[in-house]
């Protein structure tokens, strides 16, 4: 029972980290996680380089660590 507990409760962390990003930033995160290559993101949101696109994706992950602890 307690491991049912758990996994609800991260699917509320995770759900909630989502929400607290803007539409654009979700959907590359989800993409991401779903297996795009950071290129092919940059191409897809008009960056010139993959090194845009990890940058961003960097601030994505720091904005869900910040979210994660309050």
């Amino acid at each position: 029972k307690n491991d049912v507990i758990s996994a609800a409760d991260d699917r509320i962390m995770a759900e909630q980290c989502l929400a607290a990003l803007d539409k654009t930033d979700r959907e590359i995160l989800i993409r991401r996680i779903n297996g795009e290559t950071i290129a092919s993101l940059a191409i897809a949101y008009g960056y010139k380089t993959a090194g845009g696109m990890q940058k961003r994706i960097e601030r994505i992950k720091r904005q869900i660590a910040e979210k994660m602890a309050e």
